[in-house]
């Protein structure tokens, strides 16, 4: 939002709030619909939402259609991401004993941040790498200290 529509800071994460709002109203449902339906089909549903938004995102975002284009893919991800994380920290934590119950959350929590970290770092690479490549032949003629 900052670097590709110009917005602030501010206003680029009141712009993500929405995914994140529903995200907390999915996981508070998760549970629910665990119990009603069973974990493992609302993790695979929340599994299949978030990749359903993905795709949304993949297939629909673009710079004209500005934010409402981003909207619909973020809420997808939003409510798959909070139907999918309750029921699995749940089945992961119950999975032992009461008094290791503390060390499986712990290294759940780790493996997700982990995951997010090197994530983010692989994710940042190939698009640095991509944008260096499709840039540096336009760069023909512009300043070095601009370029």
């Amino acid at each position: 939002f900052q670097a590709v529509l110009g917005w602030s800071g501010l206003l680029s994460t009141l712009a993500l709030m929405p995914m994140a709002v529903m995200m907390m109203m999915a996981s508070g449902l998760a549970p629910l619909l665990a119990a009603r339906v069973g974990a493992r089909a609302t993790m695979a549903t929340g599994i299949l939402l978030a990749g359903a938004g993905l795709a949304l995102m993949a297939a629909v975002v673009s710079v004209e259609g500005g934010y409402p284009s981003v909207l619909p893919g973020m809420l997808a991800m939003g409510v798959g991401m909070g139907l999918s994380m309750t029921p699995s920290t749940e089945a992961i934590t119950s999975a032992l004993p009461r008094e290791r119950q503390g060390v499986a959350s712990a290294l759940n929590d780790v493996t997700r941040e982990f995951g997010t970290a090197l994530g983010v770092a692989l994710l940042g690479a190939l698009l640095s790498a991509g944008y260096r490549g499709a840039i540096g032949s336009r760069l023909a003629g512009v300043p070095e200290g601009p370029a």
